[in-house]
């Protein structure tokens, strides 16, 4: 029998209880959480939500709600059938197709589509995903291939850069977005002549995160499900919350453990630096 220490009871409740004056990524305030405990079908009533939400993306249907507090919700990916197979090992394309517009109808918007470009892989589909996600009123974000895999392979020579994403699409005509990035990983340029879902103009995104480090303009941390609270992807040490919940301690000391490892974030990753660590934790582990 497998047993997963993970986070239970009101522990995420407790995060959010105050909120710790921290924005909570993918949250829609400063205090909060989503929730995702199983306890919230007794507090909240939220699982039943997010059940017809996922029925109706599933299955192409018209929502009851709109689903406007969760607009930032969906990230997929696109390939064609035979690569997405190959890739997740699974024979369901059509429906994340089937999600994709599902997820714009229950107004969603911007329905963004994050892609990772393999070098002998999928590194030719790049303009065919950008058409397809402006055809359709997505936006489409390319993310350069982190070493965060699961075995430790990670080359960098392999690596589809952000320069080389960009070269592939200049047929499009790509312009500079006026729109400051703030503290967002994605660099975004205007596509001319289109628009997205919403009406606004169409933009794609780039996240360089090897080769356009944005560091210095990062205010993230990432809570893990087993309470550990990292302050870089790339970290090889994490914050222990969850023996600060379970042994009863006062929010003001999960508060300052929480501060303690937010500003021990260090300037830049260090790929770059021949010192450079991968953490032990893939990106499947650390979660978003």
């Amino acid at each position: 029998m497998a047993f997963a220490d993970l986070l239970h009871g009101n522990a995420i409740e407790t995060y959010s209880a105050t909120g710790y004056d921290y924005a909570v990524e993918k949250a829609g305030s400063t205090v909060g959480w989503s929730f995702t405990i199983y306890e919230e079908i007794w507090n909240y009533g939220f699982v039943q939500e997010m059940e017809h939400f996922v029925q109706c993306v599933k299955n192409d249907l018209q929502p009851i709600v709109t689903g406007e507090d969760v607009r930032r919700g969906l990230e997929t990916i696109d390939l064609t059938p035979a690569r997405f197979k190959e890739l997740t090992h699974r024979d369901r394309h059509a429906d994340v197709l089937k999600g994709l517009a599902g997820a714009a109808r229950a107004g969603l918007t911007p329905v963004k589509i994050n892609t990772v470009l393999m070098r002998g892989i999928n590194d030719d589909e790049a303009p065919a995903l950008l058409r397809f996600a402006l055809e359709h009123g997505y936006q489409l974000r390319f993310i350069e291939q982190m070493p965060l895999d699961a075995q430790h392979q990670w080359d960098r020579h392999q690596m589809v850069t952000a320069e080389a994403i960009l070269a592939s699409l200049e047929p499009f005509g790509l312009q500079p977005d006026s729109v400051s990035r703030g503290t967002a990983p994605a660099e975004t340029w205007l596509v001319p002549g289109y628009v997205d879902a919403a009406g606004n103009p169409a933009r794609v995104g780039v996240i360089g995160s090897v080769t356009r480090p944005f560091c210095g303009d990062c205010d993230r941390t990432r809570l893990t499900a087993d309470g550990q609270v990292r302050n870089c992807l790339f970290a090889t040490e994490e914050s222990d919350l969850r023996g600060l919940l379970r042994s009863g301690a006062p929010d003001a000391d999960i508060a300052k453990a929480w501060q303690t490892a937010m500003w021990g974030k260090r300037a830049g990753h260090g790929i770059d630096d021949p010192s450079f660590l991968q953490p032990a934790r893939p990106m499947s582990a650390i979660g978003g």
